[in-house]
């Protein structure tokens, strides 16, 4: 009677464990094709990104050359407020989500933290329009959301009037 038994769980056990197998190897399947889908998906989208033209690149170094001129006294009009407004409508144009905002410190030191989530593309083109902005970009902090495709993103903004 007990050999019975132990014959009978044996392929009980197998049968169980390749059950489990099966489900495990399924799901990294999926895992895997999800990947592909979305590196496919980033691809066609990177392909699309023009690089900036050597004109448009000489025409903000002129810029940058004619705000240093202005000197100081032209940043007294711009508030650390009114760049943080910006920087929010440039993200809300964007189509990127602002988990949390924060602010620290008042007038000349006054900076700002955006947690953003956001896919890739979006939060390039984020930044490949931040020149319309002057308040410098001072930290970028990216990591993969979980079980997405999108990317948690920290970006920290200095004022410097």
């Amino acid at each position: 009677m007990k050999n019975s038994k132990t014959t009978l769980l044996i392929p009980l056990f197998h049968l169980i464990f390749s059950a489990v197998f099966i489900f495990i190897f399924i799901g990294s399947i999926r895992e895997i094709h999800s990947i592909i889908e979305s590196m496919d998906h980033y691809r066609n989208a990177a392909s699309e990104i023009q690089p900036l033209s050597q004109g448009y690149l000489s025409r903000l170094e002129n810029l940058a050359r004619d705000l240093r001129d202005q000197g100081p006294e032209s940043a007294a009009e711009f508030s650390a407020e009114d760049g943080f407004a910006m920087i929010r409508d440039l993200l809300r144009t964007r189509d990127i989500t602002v988990e949390r905002f924060r602010t620290t410190g008042k007038g000349n030191t006054a900076a700002a933290e955006f947690i953003l989530n956001s896919n890739g593309v979006d939060f390039l083109n984020f930044l490949k329009g931040a020149q319309e902005f002057s308040i410098p970009l001072s930290y970028i902090g990216i990591k993969p959301a979980p079980n997405s495709s999108t990317l948690n993103v920290t970006v920290r903004f200095n004022h410097v009037p």
